[in-house]
């Protein structure tokens, strides 16, 4: 007895196969096209690979030129700054791997190289402390870093070694090394900048007491006088802003405001998406006054990491690509690479920044023509 053939389902099967086909051949076409686009010469540094990232919610108006990245012969390095003539970068080195069996944390000193990194120079290293964050005053003669000695407090045995330490300063060459801040149990130094006129530095501190603990800006002279309160993040008078230090602040001029200096600053903006239970929080770069009066929004992107020569430009990361935008935001122009603590070039179109692979910490350099 022969089977009724369902000529109906044949039908349906048929077709289903046909779509999953063109489906399957229409996403190859698309992952060639991508594949393609990502095809360059350069070194591939730091180089984001096919698919990494998140999608980007901001606008990428064109792709930056790479002209070329370099990666310094230098292991276990990182926190690069450059010198105000653009001839040296001083830089964070982990000497040695770790401590002990358990321990989180390593003895780094701080080292300074030239642009082919073929001039290496040791600055300040000492078992038993950690040298880090160094930053060169402005006349390039002193460099201002800050120190955590193995004996430092604990305070209350709440903090961690790292919420511990004081701003020292040396000469360019390592020598004249002197302390400039006395942190006590009940105060945590954080990120800094040179002043200018390099005679003084402000830094951001943790007043742990009263509790709930908060920040404050303090500015100190590099002769070691007592340092003097600027103001606390409580007089920093933004809606819905919250001053932190996680993303750092700089001392810049204000090309739109006469050429004042003032603070730029990223503030954090806590936004809350109680449908999915996450607080989403993202950053703006605002500029205040030296004593934080008079706040200024300067951009609404979460694009900070340093700043062109003449102000008009700024570096940072989008979506774990190395970018570049207008300092109000637009215009925004991205690259294939990634990268942190990225900081431009004085003098020229280039950015010196870290990067992380399977064998450490890497410094690269690259050059680029970012159009107008």
């Amino acid at each position: 007895m022969k089977k009724k053939i369902n000529i109906g389902l044949i039908l349906l099967v048929v077709c289903i196969c046909i779509t999953i086909s063109l489906f399957i051949f229409a996403e190859g076409r698309e992952k060639g096209k991508t594949n393609k686009t990502l095809e360059v010469t350069i070194a591939d540094a730091g180089k984001l690979s096919v698919g990494e990232g998140k999608k980007n919610v901001a606008k990428i108006s064109k792709r930056v030129n790479v002209v070329n990245v370099i990666q310094l012969p230098i292991a276990d390095a990182s926190e690069p700054e450059w010198s105000p003539d653009g001839n040296w970068i001083v830089f964070t080195k982990c000497p040695v791997p770790s401590i002990s069996p358990g321990e989180e944390w390593t003895y780094t000193g701080i080292y300074k190289t030239d642009v082919n990194g073929t001039n290496t120079v040791v600055l300040y290293q000492q078992n038993g402390q950690i040298a880090e964050t160094p930053q060169w005053s402005p006349d390039g003669t002193k460099i201002a870093f800050h120190l955590i000695k193995e004996d430092t407090s604990y305070g209350d045995g709440e903090v961690t070694i790292h919420d511990r330490g004081d701003i020292w300063v040396m000469n360019s060459d390592g020598s004249g090394l002197r302390q400039l801040t006395t942190s006590a149990d009940t105060t945590c130094i954080d990120t800094f900048s040179w002043l200018p006129d390099g005679l003084k530095i402000i830094y951001q501190a943790f007043i742990d007491k009263p509790i709930p603990r908060y920040e404050a800006l303090f500015s100190i002279s590099i002769t070691g006088r007592e340092p003097q309160r600027i103001f606390t993040e409580k007089d920093v008078e933004v809606e819905g802003k919250i001053w932190t230090p996680f993303a750092g602040f700089d001392i810049k001029r204000d090309n739109k405001v006469n050429g004042e200096y003032k603070i730029w600053a990223m503030l954090l903006i806590p936004s809350a998406t109680p449908e999915k239970g996450l607080w989403e929080d993202y950053y703006e770069l605002w500029t205040m006054d030296l004593d934080g009066k008079n706040p200024v929004s300067k951009m609404d992107l979460e694009l900070a990491g340093s700043y062109s020569p003449d102000m008009s430009k700024v570096v940072g990361i989008i979506d774990s690509k190395i970018c570049f935008a207008n300092i109000d935001g637009n215009d925004l122009q991205e690259t294939e690479y990634n990268g942190t603590h990225i900081r431009w070039s004085p003098v020229e179109n280039k950015i010196v920044y870290e990067w992380f692979d399977q064998e450490g910490n890497h410094l690269c350099i690259m050059t680029v023509e970012v159009e107008e």
